[in-house]
């Protein structure tokens, strides 16, 4: 069964088993999430990123596999919050240094002014996907599907940036 985990922070790691195959150098790890208490399974190398305790995982794709009394929970994909381990040297661009608190105006809350809506966007469609999966989507067109993932995106960038405005 194919599910989601996002928005946790990896509690314990533990590595596992190294090699190479045809597709280079890979790493098993097993680790833990704060907050629930699956073991979850994972491979990485190449482009897939190393779990390390204290990271974030924005959103990871796993699969659930039963075999007789056991139970893996298998991350297939993963993203972390930052994919370089290494400590920033220059502020985050959303960075406002201390002083005069910015003024958010409601009505300059338009997906012009900012482009990192389309993570909200894409995270919109990611759950319609997984919805449709389950069957929990009535017929719909197309059209209407992305008209939907559209709104729901922006109303969710629009909260995530100014908590005041209302769904």
């Amino acid at each position: 069964m194919e599910d989601y985990l996002g928005n946790v922070t990896i509690g314990k790691v533990y590595e596992g088993k190294s090699g190479e195959g045809e597709y280079g150098k890979w790493k098993a790890w097993n680790f833990y999430v704060e907050g629930d208490e699956r073991r979850f399974s994972y491979f990485s190398g190449g482009k897939k990123p190393e779990p390390f305790e204290g990271a974030f995982i924005k959103m990871a794709k796993l699969e659930t596999v039963v075999k007789g009394k056991y139970t893996n929970h298998n991350i297939k994909e993963m993203a972390l919050e930052s994919q370089n381990n290494e400590p920033r040297q220059d502020p985050p661009d959303d960075y406002e240094p201390p002083g005069e608190q910015r003024r958010v105006v409601k009505d300059s809350l338009t997906p012009q002014n900012n482009e990192k809506i389309s993570f909200y966007v894409s995270y919109a469609k990611d759950l319609q996907v997984a919805m449709i999966t389950m069957g929990g989507i009535p017929e719909i067109t197309l059209q209407g599907l992305a008209d939907e993932v559209m709104a729901v995106g922006i109303e969710m960038w629009k909260k995530a940036n100014n908590p005041e405005v209302p769904f």
